[in-house]
């Protein structure tokens, strides 16, 4: 398990390392504190859950092939879509961004992509050391273009430049590992029309995790590199939970998930109390003016850790719970519950704004809302699915 955490925890350092070596380096280096945000968003976004009858076949079985076929063509059609409106969507909405920053994205994303695909078809053959080279290739890249940048070159167009070469070298890891070819068939088509109600599962997950790193990119600037790159180093505890409780049950999960949540959510709530009491004391608290000090990344740093490892944890539960719903709930019903959830955080984002009270958001209160909102998504899953093992355990 400990060799498992380090092949895990090294490429999970790589990115704030990047993001790091970013803002302490180049003045005017605000790629990656947009990009990653965005792109990640979108391939989180994208990852409507195509693969599933495909993964719980296994060669040899009667259609194994044929589901092969199905999940490259829903695939194939996923990126290629996806692709097509994020570029569309960052050239018409107002958001500031240069041709040169939407390219990046894009290049980046696809990257992210068939990276994204590459490492589960590892995972779930237990491949471990090649998901860790995969993964190496996917988070160190980033620090590349900063290294070249250095030396004379503009950094706008070295980032491109790398962006398409680890773009092919990525193609070929996926072509390798999962042995499928891009085609694009209705039966693909069919099979994202079925499971297109997870859309709006994944626009949860994606709206957790990267609005609140947009907001705080837009609204604390200067201090954008260093909440990033805090955020991704807070990862490591969501690492230390996969590894120890989610990545060596995936087959469990997929053919007893709510056996296995039943047997997981004592230790799933021993988390939670602390995660959202943290939370309210950051909101209660005045902590953000000490952010006004000389030192004030050392400082920033030490008041981040805490509310953004909470933030992690609360993110590891809700992300288990509703990858849960994928296994066993009709697509009817997850959808609804999808709803609800996004209605809850339309809600809340409505009383911010009509009541002025954005414009005064710390940066430490953003992580601390982002709990709460995350706290109420999850009640709502284990009220409709999961209500007589969690809440009377």
């Amino acid at each position: 398990m400990s060799r498992l955490l380090v092949l895990r925890l090294v490429p999970l350092l790589m990115r704030p390392a990047a993001v790091v070596l970013e803002g302490a380096l180049l003045s005017d280096g605000y790629i990656l504190i947009l990009l990653m945000p965005v792109a990640m968003m979108a391939l989180t976004i994208s990852s409507i859950p195509v693969h599933l009858d495909y993964f719980r076949s296994h060669a040899g079985m009667a259609g194994h092939i044929r589901l092969g076929q199905i999940y490259s063509s829903a695939f194939s059609w996923l990126t290629l879509v996806s692709l097509m409106v994020l570029a569309g969507l960052l050239m018409v909405l107002p958001l500031g961004f240069s041709p040169l920053l939407i390219s990046a994205i894009c290049l980046t994303f696809l990257i992210e992509k068939l990276a994204d695909e590459t490492c589960r078809t590892l995972e779930f053959s237990k491949a471990f050391v090649k998901w860790f080279l995969v993964q190496s290739l996917r988070s160190g890249w980033f620090i590349l273009p900063v290294g070249v940048s250095l030396t004379g070159a503009d950094y706008g167009d070295s980032f491109l430049a790398f962006a398409g070469l680890i773009l092919i070298l990525m193609a070929l890891a996926f072509l390798r590992v999962t042995g499928l070819r891009p085609r694009l068939g209705l039966d693909g088509m069919a099979e994202i029309r079925t499971n297109l109600v997870f859309l709006a599962g994944s626009l949860l997950s994606a709206g957790y995790v990267q609005l609140p790193r947009l907001l705080v990119a837009k609204l604390f600037p200067e201090q954008a590199h260093v909440y990033l790159a805090t955020t991704q180093l807070c990862q490591g505890a969501s690492l230390i939970f996969s590894v120890q409780y989610q990545i060596p049950y995936r087959k469990i999960i997929a053919r007893r998930p709510k056996l296995f949540q039943r047997r997981m959510w004592p230790t799933m709530r021993r988390l939670l109390v602390p995660v959202v009491l943290t939370a309210i004391l950051y909101l209660a608290g005045d902590a953000s003016s000490l952010l006004a000090y000389p030192s004030r990344d050392i400082v920033q740093v030490a008041l981040l850790l805490p509310i953004l490892t909470a933030d992690t944890l609360m993110l590891v539960v809700l992300s288990a719970h509703l990858g849960y719903l994928q296994w066993f709930v009709g697509k009817y019903s997850a959808f609804m519950t999808y709803l609800i959830c996004i209605g809850t955080a339309g809600l809340w984002a409505a009383l911010l704004v009509s009541s002025g009270l954005w414009q005064a958001l710390s940066l430490l209160a953003v992580p601390a809302l982002t709990i709460l909102t995350g706290a109420v998504w999850l009640f709502i899953v284990i009220m409709r699915y999961f209500r007589r093992s969690p809440l009377h355990g």
